[in-house]
């Protein structure tokens, strides 16, 4: 076509099949006439023009279809979803409460380089519930298949802060959702996003999950695209196995302390370390996912009680608090206790019972924050020295564990100390090593 149309712009015209410019009609087909001659009176209208008004039609031709496609059209999609709730969301974060708006899950989000991305259908039935949580399977317009998940902005728009301030939690009502407008991110948010995905793509890593883009569809934060986790989450695969075996526990531990030992060796601390950010692949391997924190990050993190007593005292995320998260998880993921539990008291007895401190976890917030700061709870490090764990795991794993969890920073060992541990465990179980496979 683009030859044919050199041709004619060239006043070359003898050697081109003439035929109808459009299709032809049911009347022209069906009616008296027959197609021989609708096809002549074709060839004699095209005969009787000139080249130059052949370039006009083309020129005027190619202007239809631009203004068509540039048009307004009611089945192609909008620039931004349509959200069929608006919730307003409190969470307690450093002794303040933060009030910002979600929308409901939407149907679909447009990324940062303009492909759209297809989410799964909410299942809620009806239920009014902001976003989601956890990750998400997303599937491109390109064909991708991707995992997404949401995180929220720290700041909220003055203006909308001012119409939310005495608003109860939950579904907005329609006089508060009028009066509240839909703002997009700042510029300072915008550049962060910018900065964090140059960051994410220079630190790559065989278990660092890719972030692949971003979307800045939804109001109130960002939808993360990652690359697609088919394994789920740690906590996905530890609820569908009950327990996982002590070899994959300490391939896991391997590929887990090879991505943190990459962040701490670039001065990065991930900062959310638990069975939630780590995802398994159908390759066997296990990958870290998240933002990775500094002073300057915009988000909200909901760190539930994966904290180290430095973080619950509102002190910023360090490598040595990853350690302490690590241990943590390798509790919940290797035995079927709590991470933490009510210490000792002057006279022997605990500081409560035990279903007190179950809630208190499961709650999270500053009531828990206040009781690990006060040391009030502690990490649960004695389940390491009970006869069913050391019945699978030798003397130098428990010893290790325990001092991730020991209470001054300064005493734990590194990510890179603990990975060279893990090593020997793995050789004498009579397994290669697979963290450094870049």
């Amino acid at each position: 076509m683009r030859e044919c149309e050199r041709c004619v712009r060239l006043g070359i015209t003898s050697p081109l099949s003439r035929t109808c410019a459009s299709p032809l009609g049911v009347d022209e087909v069906l009616g008296e006439e027959n197609l021989e001659g609708v096809l002549k009176r074709s060839r004699s209208r095209i005969a009787q023009e000139t080249p130059r008004e052949e370039g006009e039609n083309i020129a005027a031709g190619r202007q239809r279809r631009r203004t068509r496609l540039s048009a307004p059209n009611s089945k192609a999609p909008s620039r931004y979803p349509e959200a069929l709730y608006r919730c307003v969301v409190h969470l307690q974060e450093n002794h303040e409460t933060l009030r910002y708006v979600l929308p409901s899950a939407p149907r679909w989000i447009r990324d940062h380089m303009g492909y759209f991305w297809h989410l799964p259908h909410n299942t809620s039935d009806g239920e009014a519930t902001p976003v989601w949580k956890g990750m998400r399977m997303a599937i491109g317009s390109t064909g991708y298949i991707a995992s997404a998940s949401f995180s929220a902005f720290r700041d909220v728009h003055p203006v909308v802060a001012k119409a939310i301030r005495e608003a109860p939690p939950g579904p907005m009502s329609d006089a508060l959702r009028s009066a509240t407008p839909v703002c997009g991110p700042s510029p300072a948010q915008e550049a962060f996003m910018d900065a964090s995905l140059v960051k994410h793509q220079s630190l790559r890593h065989p278990n660092i999950m890719s972030l692949i883009g971003y979307s800045h569809s939804l109001e109130g934060g960002v939808v993360l695209i990652w690359e697609f986790s088919p394994g789920g989450t740690l906590r996905d695969l530890r609820n569908r196995y009950l327990r996982l075996p002590a070899m994959t526990a300490n391939r896991f531990g391997l590929q887990l302390l090879s991505a943190l030992s990459l962040l701490h060796e670039h001065n990065i601390a991930h900062g959310n370390i638990s069975l939630d950010t780590i995802m398994a692949h159908s390759d066997g391997h296990c990958r870290l996912a998240g933002l990775y924190t500094d002073e300057h990050n915009p988000f909200v993190f909901h760190r539930g009680y994966y904290v180290s007593p430095a973080i619950a005292a509102g002190a910023p995320p360090t490598p040595p608090c990853d350690v302490f998260c690590y241990g943590l998880v390798a509790i919940e993921a290797l035995t079927e206790h709590p991470c933490w539990r009510w210490a000792t008291q002057k006279d022997g007895q605990p500081f409560g019972a035990i279903e007190e401190s179950l809630e208190l976890i499961q709650n999270g917030g500053q009531a828990f924050y206040d009781a690990v700061v006060q040391g009030r709870l502690v990490a649960n490090a004695d389940v390491f020295d009970t006869p069913a764990f050391a019945e699978k795991y030798s003397g130098l794993a428990r010893k290790t564990l325990r001092s991730c969890l020991l209470h001054t920073p300064s005493e734990r060992p590194t990510a890179v100390e603990v990975r060279n541990i893990v090593k020997i465990l793995l050789s004498e179980g009579g397994l290669a090593c697979e963290e450094d496979e870049d």
